[in-house]
Order: structure tokens, then C-alpha cells, then sequence
């Protein structure tokens, strides 16, 4: 759970005391669509590490063939 979840997790929690219903329905709103931005996030930052991961054997063979020229 991530800072912003916990955060509102709190709000609600706060709520509920209160005992505000239009209140904590807005706030079990706000969870739920981080909760999604989240995942989403989580998403693009696993595809984006794919990719890198991708590119380490080119760069390692463009590394090799830039230290063989500099060894000549």
C-alpha cells in the first residue's frame, strides 16, 4: 500500500468516526482509483525494466567492440 492509499485509508477511517456518509463514500472512491493508478503504474515500470533489460547484451557487445578498438 503506498503513501497515498495509507493517507486515505486514514481519511476514511476519520469518516466513519464522524459517522459522514457522502463523505466516506468520496473517500472509498479516491482508495479504489489509486489503488487502479497504481497498478497501472506498476504496469509501465515493469515493461520499461523489460526493455532495459533488453538492451543490456547490445550494450555489452558495443562496449566490447569500443574497448577491442581501443586496444589497438
Amino acid at each position: 500500500m503506498c503513501k497515498e492509499e495509507r493517507l486515505a485509508q486514514a481519511q476514511e477511517n476519520a469518516a466513519k468516526a464522524q459517522d459522514a456518509p457522502d463523505k466516506i463514500k468520496k473517500i472509498q472512491d479516491s482508495i479504489e482509483k489509486k489503488g487502479i493508478d497504481k497498478e497501472m503504474l506498476k504496469g509501465k515500470y515493469e515493461k520499461t525494466i523489460e526493455d532495459i533489460d533488453s538492451y543490456n547484451n547490445i550494450y555489452e557487445e558495443e562496449m566490447k567492440q569500443v574497448f577491442e578498438k581501443s586496444q589497438v
